[in-house]
């Protein structure tokens, strides 16, 4: 349905999975050495990946992800793999990529949500949760930094 042809569609599954995933995230902890977070997450990695959603879609995923690590980053835990996979697969013209990161400012706040993302993961503070993502976030973090 993300990646549904009728824009109202796609914009209402994405709209439909953030709010699934903040209220899963901000009621419920995931257990250690459990992976639910990571299947959570998943939607957003496909949908991405598939290279079916058009531009407008494209940018309420990563703005959906950058709320989502804005409320609930220490909550996400076995979700940051999936999460970078999805920002890794972002399909974008040189200034995009440039807004991604680096944005703009308004009322004193910076408006770059992947910015925001990797900000968030490296102030992690749980050790083994950095370990099983670090990989994922250098190669995220490197198809950004080329991109600019």
């Amino acid at each position: 349905a993300a990646c549904h042809k009728e824009r109202h569609v796609s914009q209402k599954a994405v709209s439909f999975i953030h709010d699934v995933l903040t209220e899963v995230l901000t009621s419920w902890a995931e257990l250690p050495h459990f992976h639910f977070n990571e299947a959570l997450f998943r939607p957003f990695e496909h949908i991405m990946q598939l290279e079916l959603c058009d531009e407008d879609v494209q940018d309420q995923v990563i703005t959906s992800i950058g709320e989502l690590v804005e409320m609930c980053s220490p909550q996400i835990l076995s979700g940051w793999r999936p999460l970078f996979s999805a920002l890794r697969t972002v399909h974008s013209s040189k200034s995009d990529t440039k807004d991604y990161l680096l944005g703009e400012y308004s009322m004193g706040k910076s408006q770059a949500p992947v910015f925001d993302v990797f900000e968030a993961f490296i102030n992690t503070d749980n050790i083994q949760v950095f370990a099983n993502a670090a990989t994922d976030y250098i190669m995220c973090l490197m198809k950004f930094v080329k991109g600019l």
